[in-house]
């Protein structure tokens, strides 16, 4: 059983409760640790994410909340950084480093809002290509980590939000393969691992040093997909590297709270994992799954 969810989000971005809300139905539902993490401020979109003068309120109110259910529930105050956004991260329990969008040119194309929009880029910018879209948003997820400094890498592929019935693109396609390979491969690089788990060695935690990639069941709880981020295959390739995972729910409100929990972990143990991570006070550690 899955009992710690660190991907939620509340009225504070684009999600639809109250912190306080969100906790009380994580007791509910037998979680014992819950992850607040409010997507960060990014100047060009502001529709979704944090207001800058509201984060002091937002990590005021959840230090407060964690006092308050301490007996009950886990609290962390995170935040999800966008790869665009340049608000620190120092004053947060833990980062999930996520891209949702493409700069193309002067333009920040969203890749997760509607199928339309990455085909209207595609034809705007790759000539009708949305794999060739793709290999330019796996480009700049292989560059998350080094940018953003995070601690657990978000739905690493985004992208194919829209593509459950393969009508986008041939996830099978020599190009796709390709381009998440090679992410994933500088993502494992020295150099990126080097840099990994920045904010959680400022907070003390004991980090082994494997990339830390979340299995997000958002899109299934949301009619999107019909199974996590990442794909299996992608999974397969993490677990062969050596890579950890962590289970989330990246809940827009309390009632898809470790929506799917179970599939995710069976796809988990499907691909090669035995263990999964989670964050406590002492870090992030490994427990069985």
């Amino acid at each position: 059983m899955i009992t710690k969810d660190l991907h939620t989000h509340t009225v504070y971005c684009d999600g639809r409760d109250t912190p306080e809300s969100m906790i009380l139905s994580a007791i509910e539902k037998g979680l014992d640790t819950i992850g607040i993490s409010g997507h960060s401020y990014t100047f060009f979109d502001t529709s979704y994410c944090m207001k800058k003068e509201d984060i002091p309120r937002y990590v005021a109110e959840l230090r407060y909340l964690r006092a308050k259910y301490y007996d009950k529930i886990h609290v962390l105050c995170g935040v999800e950084q966008d790869y665009y956004s340049d608000f620190p991260t120092d004053m947060f329990d833990y980062s999930i480093g996520s891209v949702h969008y493409l700069k193309l040119k002067d333009e920040y194309v969203p890749v997760d809002e509607s199928p339309e929009i990455l085909r209207n880029a595609a034809e705007k910018y790759f000539c009708g290509d949305v794999c060739a879209l793709c290999e330019e948003y796996y480009k700049t997820v292989a560059d998350v980590v080094r940018k953003t400094a995070c601690d657990i890498i978000g739905h690493f592929d985004l992208v194919s939000k829209f593509n459950d019935d393969g009508t986008l693109f041939d996830p099978g396609h020599p190009k796709y393969v390709e381009a998440w390979t090679n992410a994933l491969n500088k993502i494992f690089s020295s150099a990126a691992v080097g840099s990994l788990f920045t904010s959680a060695q400022r907070n003390g935690a004991s980090i082994t040093g494997a990339p830390l990639f979340e299995i997000n069941t958002g899109a299934m709880s949301r009619g999107y997909r019909t199974a996590p981020y990442p794909a299996a295959d992608i999974l397969r390739a993490i677990c062969m590297r050596g890579g950890r995972i962590i289970i989330t729910s990246d809940s827009h409100d309390a009632s898809t709270q470790d929506a799917c929990f179970e599939e995710a972990a069976d796809l988990a143990r499907e691909t090669g994992f035995t263990e999964q991570t989670v964050l406590t006070d002492e870090g992030f550690i490994s427990i069985p799954l």
